[in-house]
């Protein structure tokens, strides 16, 4: 039996599973994800219109689920959270982060 067949059969605990994707992984460190994407002007004071925050966070976030298969985060970029200027996409794999990029626009802002 492999690693990942054990860790594919144990379900998270219900408090993982009410978080979703942002519950803090402490193997994750940037160390660990050298390579960035930052998409400026991922914000809600950005993209205003209803839902289009939305959206456009949500494809990126699924993308980064369905095919990073290395470690990804996903940062706020900015220094408080009121002032943010976009997201930071950070992968383990270059290819990946090469992807992303072509995939998605990285300027957002009008």
């Amino acid at each position: 039996m492999r690693y990942r067949d054990i860790t594919n059969s144990v379900s998270p605990s219900p408090k993982k599973q009410a978080l979703g994707h942002c519950v803090w992984q402490p193997r994750l460190q940037p160390r660990t994800t050298p390579y960035n994407v930052e998409c400026d002007g991922l914000t809600r004071l950005n993209l205003t219109r209803p839902g289009e925050f939305e959206r456009a966070y949500n494809d990126r976030r699924q993308w980064c689920e369905t095919y990073a298969r290395a470690a990804h985060i996903i940062e706020p970029i900015g220094p408080g959270p009121e002032q943010l200027t976009g997201r930071r996409f950070r992968f383990a794999c270059q290819k990946t982060a090469a992807l992303f990029k072509l995939c998605f626009p990285t300027d957002l802002w009008p």
